[in-house]
């Protein structure tokens, strides 16, 4: 597919692609490597970039996003492209064609989010025959699936005797409590009399103290207790979990039973679902086994300098009255790990963008009483930093400044992605008088490496 993408772009005379990188759209980077590449972690700002581009040098220009809002956030440049008749080219990174609809995380339909404001487009998976002939602005859609295994993609409903003859083929189920559950005190009393292991995200919004079973606290013993066998079933309750296991179940955990309550998708292309009443319905009592669970608290210690030890120390300065608005990218994989249970956290995990967050906690905090804390990365800062001249009294920034998008140091892929930038974030925060209102975090990056490659020993 490289040879032939780049190929492609070349008969049709482009020269210069801007690129927003993402982890869906990686792996395009290669074919690009012949062309003039313009590096932007903005994609409204990098569409409308390449349009001026292609005014003026009457050539196609390409404009590479990763999957979800980012596609989306080229619309406005594509409308002008089209009125104005310009050779705008979109390359948009997708998921595949069956996680569409399935609420997935960071998949949405992109297959007709430029509407009628396209005159191009193509459709299909990664290696398939590009159209001959293009007509501008065009839209390139490339499903990219890595996944390692092949399911029926299949969601089947249960009744009460089909589930409860699941449950019974099971060794040994899992409990996992998401957020937007909706759970009432009873059904949570229910659940507390259940004897199974459990796995409640941060974002889930429980009381500190609850507990069912016996709670598994962190997520890599969580990944690994379903990787060797030992949990080979989940009940969810809840929307799309944070956690990384739902990836890892698209993409290698095809013996894991899956089971969400129907009014919630499951947000994967397989598994079943079971109205919530004849969930809580069954009887749970199950042997658990004994099992050494990661001190994560210690290994964060460990490194004062790095990201999780900073979101860390910000945590534990809010009561329990605080509204946490917790930002995409690292910072809610940070807080799933810390897994400070006291708080009352706020997120967007919808299609699980970077963009829109300060606006998104603007909007917040203008209706509720109590203070708003948001903690972001500096990209999200920098996408969004026109809304600080809308900054109201009790709402407060906490930017973690990596210098860049540095979870592309950890993925395995080429170190253009990160979007390095050495910007003094604190001068604009002072410029503008919110030094009282806007913190900024400079990590070391060397620490948060080192944490990291502690934690996957």
């Amino acid at each position: 597919m490289t040879k032939n993408l780049e190929l492609y772009l070349k008969n049709l005379e482009v020269e210069h692609i801007y690129f927003c990188s993402g982890s869906r759209n990686s792996s395009l980077l290669d074919s690009f490597s012949n062309f003039k590449i313009f590096h932007r972690y903005d994609e409204r700002s990098a569409a409308f970039e390449a349009l001026g581009d292609t005014k003026i040098t009457q050539k196609p220009v390409v404009v590479c996003t990763t999957s979800g809002t980012a596609v989306a956030e080229c619309l406005p440049a594509v409308i002008e492209a089209y009125y104005s008749h310009q050779k705008l080219i979109i390359i948009s990174a997708d998921r595949p064609e069956h996680l569409r609809h399935s609420f997935a995380p960071q998949c949405i339909d992109q297959t007709h989010i430029f509407s009628t404001f396209i005159r191009s487009q193509f459709i299909g998976r990664i290696g398939a025959e590009l159209p001959a002939n293009l007509t501008y602005p065009a839209q390139i859609n490339l499903e990219i699936n890595d996944s390692e295994i092949e399911n029926s993609h299949i969601i089947k409903s249960l009744n009460r005797g089909e589930l409860s003859e699941l449950i019974t083929s099971l060794k040994m189920p899992l409990v996992l409590i998401t957020h937007d559950h909706n759970l009432e005190n009873e059904e949570l009393e229910v659940l507390k009399n259940w004897n199974v292991y459990f796995y409640r995200e941060a974002i889930a919004n429980l009381e500190e103290e609850f507990c069912c079973g016996r709670e598994i606290l962190s997520e890599k013993k969580l990944i690994k207790l379903c990787k060797t066998g030992v949990i080979d079933g989940v009940i969810k309750f809840g929307a799309t979990p944070v956690t990384k296991l739902w990836r890892e179940l698209e993409r290698s955990l095809e013996g894991i039973k899956i089971i969400a309550e129907e009014k919630n998708p499951l947000g994967l292309s397989y598994g079943y679902t079971a109205k919530r009443k004849d969930l809580l319905f069954l009887t749970l009592d199950y042997k658990l086994e004994t099992y050494n669970e990661l001190n994560t608290q210690d290994m964060i210690a460990q490194f004062p300098g790095s990201e999780p030890y900073i979101i860390n120390s910000i945590l534990a300065k809010f009561n329990a009255a605080t509204y946490v608005y917790i930002g995409n990218s690292m910072p809610i994989r940070y807080v799933e790990l810390i897994k400070n249970h006291r708080l009352h956290y706020i997120c967007s995990r919808g299609a699980n963008g970077i963009d829109g967050q300060i606006a998104q906690a603007i909007g917040i905090a203008r209706n509720i009483q109590s203070e708003l804390h948001l903690i972001i990365g500096d990209l999200t800062f920098l996408y969004d930093m026109n809304q600080l001249l809308s900054l109201p009294a009790n709402c407060f920034l906490h930017v973690i400044n990596n210098n860049g998008g540095r979870i592309f140091e950890r993925v395995n892929v080429n170190t253009a992605l990160i979007n390095e930038h050495n910007l003094q974030l604190e001068t604009i925060v002072n410029a503008l008088g919110l030094s009282e209102q806007v913190f900024i975090y400079n990590t070391e990056n060397e620490q948060t490496n080192a944490f990291w490659s502690q934690l996957d020993k």
